[in-house]
């Protein structure tokens, strides 16, 4: 039996549960702003949350969005 991959973006049930039960969209986000999930976003199309899985499993693992910018970027225009 094979294992569905993860989704990019978490599912309303996955919000819901984070957002601790609100059901309303402006709760939902700013209870999620509060717990530190700074790139939710409400939807422009649906309205809805919108949260990148890569972000919660960051702010999870305890990176900070600082720790994460500082990490050097290659630069493959250089010549080797």
């Amino acid at each position: 039996m094979t294992q569905a991959l993860p989704t990019i973006l978490l599912d309303e049930g996955e919000i819901r549960a984070l957002a601790g039960g609100y059901v309303r969209a402006d709760k939902q986000l700013h209870e999620l702003h509060a717990r530190g999930f700074t790139r939710a976003r409400r939807s422009p199309l649906s309205g809805r949350i919108v949260l990148e899985r890569s972000h919660y499993l960051a702010v999870t693992a305890g990176t900070s969005q600082r720790e994460a910018q500082n990490v050097p970027r290659p630069n493959w225009t250089k010549a080797a």
